[in-house]
């Protein structure tokens, strides 16, 4: 499904493995036309429709839809940026870039957050946090299955937090990111998101093309951070619509 990017600070949790939450696929769709959205059906899970006008967005409400978020589009133009990493942060932490990365490491900080993430806390009725961790590792298994790529930053011994990312067509592209609690204001996030750049300019990825939810406030501030030195630019915005089957 799409995926908007989602750079937060999180509590530490390690209540729920991630294995007692994959049992089980949960059936998601995700569908870019209002049309096809209008006439589509299936049995149990949830469906997505992501519209950039307005009038779509009415149609949908109309038909039984309801509003999840706001996505802002953004492109950041990798060639020939250059990435000053601050010497402190060198010297703080310690990143791996990896296409074998521990999912359960990665579920242990997400899995504290992401309450407002309309990919994972779907259903507006219910504030679930069973349902929301059980699509959370359905989305990691799938990113694994997937190739995904994640730059981790140890501090120590200890992952302190990580990008997933992946490049297509020479575009690159942060689907999943976050950062322990006790990390935040110690500018870990931007080291993170550099050390991402990075990786991606090594593998020839001319782009950053990322998707942001406009009510993620931490994510908004790290893009105007980056924007400020890599001239960012906003692209578009696209409202995504949900609908229950179960």
């Amino acid at each position: 499904m799409n995926d908007a990017i989602k750079m937060v600070f999180v509590p530490d949790n390690k209540d729920i493995p991630m294995t007692d939450n994959i049992t089980k696929e949960i059936k998601i769709t995700c569908l870019a036309s209002v049309e096809e959205a209008i006439t589509c059906t299936q049995e149990s899970g949830y469906t997505i429709c992501m519209s950039d006008t307005a009038w779509g967005g009415v149609k949908l409400l109309q038909d039984g839809w309801y509003f999840a978020d706001r996505i802002l589009y953004t492109a950041i133009n990798l060639t020939g940026l250059e990435i000053h990493l601050p010497g402190e942060s060198r010297g703080k932490y310690r990143y791996v870039v990896t296409d074998s990365w521990d999912q359960e490491q990665i579920y242990c900080i997400a899995s504290g957050f992401f309450q407002k993430d309309c990919r994972f806390a779907i259903d507006r009725d219910k504030a679930d946090e069973t349902l929301k961790n059980r699509l959370l590792a359905q989305y990691l298994r799938r990113k694994a299955a997937e190739g995904c790529l994640a730059t981790c930053c140890y501090a120590g011994h200890e992952l302190a937090g990580f990008n997933l990312w992946s490049i297509q067509e020479q575009k690159g592209r942060v689907v999943l990111g976050a950062v322990q609690k006790k990390y935040q204001n110690t500018g870990l996030a931007v080291y993170l998101y550099n050390r991402t750049i990075c990786a991606m300019q090594e593998k020839e990825a001319d782009t950053l093309a990322d998707r942001i939810s406009a009510a993620n406030t931490a994510s908004l501030n790290l893009h105007t951070r980056l924007a400020q030195k890599s001239g960012i630019r906003f692209t578009k915005a696209e409202d995504w619509y949900v609908k229950s089957w179960s």
